[in-house]
């Protein structure tokens, strides 16, 4: 469930963005929401991981994602 705590997290900092540029926010709520899904990953919470992947691919098809995220949601059999 920490990972559901981490998400709440990103959310309540939605407030704190406003204060930041529009680009450097679409990277920080980009890379923050990358986290949560490492987070989901490493509680094994593939399902979860694989529908906030789906999600974040929709909302940020080009952003650069580390390799390592990639292979291990490439490797979760859905």
């Amino acid at each position: 469930m920490a990972a559901l705590r981490e998400r709440d997290s990103v959310a309540k900092s939605t407030a704190e963005l406003s204060k930041i540029a529009p680009a450097d926010a679409h990277a920080k709520r980009a890379r923050d929401w990358l986290t949560v899904i490492d987070a989901m990953l490493k509680a094994n919470l593939d399902k979860d991981a694989l529908a906030e992947w789906a999600r974040f691919r929709a909302a940020y098809p080009d952003y650069p994602v580390p390799a390592a995220t990639r292979d291990r949601i490439a490797a979760i059999k859905p």
